[in-house]
C-alpha cells in the first residue's frame, strides 16, 4: 500500500510539472505597502474634492479613474465599466465611499495618505494610488 501512495504522488507531481504554469499578471498596489504621511480631513478635502484621481486598481493593475464631486457624489471607470456612489469625510480623518456596485454597496472608509504627488486611499483590503487632477475627466 505504501508503494502505491508514493507512486500516485509522484504521478501527480510529474503531471503538474509537465503542464507548465503561466506567470501571473503584474499586481497593482498592495494594501500592506509602505504608506506616505496621513492626511487630515481638511487636507483630504483640498486634495480630492472636485478632482479626478487617476491610477491603478488594487491587485489587478487595471486603469482606474474616480471623480469626487463637490456635491458628495462619486463616479468611477475601470476599463469600460462605470460605477457611481457617494462619499463623506469623517471628523477622524477617513474618506468613506459607498458605491452602487463595488464593495456590494457597503460603505468602506479609507485612511488617506500622500506619497509624492499620489494620494493613497488605504483600507484593510484595498490600496488605491491615485494622482488627482482638477475637474471631472470621466465625462
Amino acid at each position: 500500500m505504501k508503494t502505491r501512495v508514493t507512486t500516485m504522488a509522484g504521478v501527480v507531481v510529474a503531471g503538474l510539472a509537465a503542464t507548465g504554469c503561466t506567470p501571473p499578471a503584474p499586481l497593482g498596489p498592495q494594501p500592506n505597502a509602505q504608506l506616505g504621511p496621513r492626511l487630515s480631513s481638511p487636507q483630504i478635502a483640498a486634495e480630492m474634492v472636485g478632482n479626478t484621481g487617476i491610477g491603478a486598481r488594487t491587485a489587478t493593475n487595471a486603469p482606474y479613474q474616480m471623480y469626487v464631486a463637490p456635491d458628495g457624489t462619486l463616479a468611477s471607470r475601470i476599463y469600460d465599466r462605470t460605477d457611481s456612489g457617494t462619499w463623506r469625510i469623517t471628523g477622524d480623518d477617513f474618506f468613506c465611499t459607498t458605491w452602487r456596485v463595488d464593495f456590494d454597496g457597503k460603505e468602506v472608509c479609507h485612511d488617506v495618505h500622500k506619497a509624492g504627488v499620489a494620494i493613497e486611499l488605504h483600507s484593510p483590503t484595498a490600496l488605491e494610488q491615485l494622482t488627482f487632477v482638477p475637474g471631472n475627466h470621466l465625462q
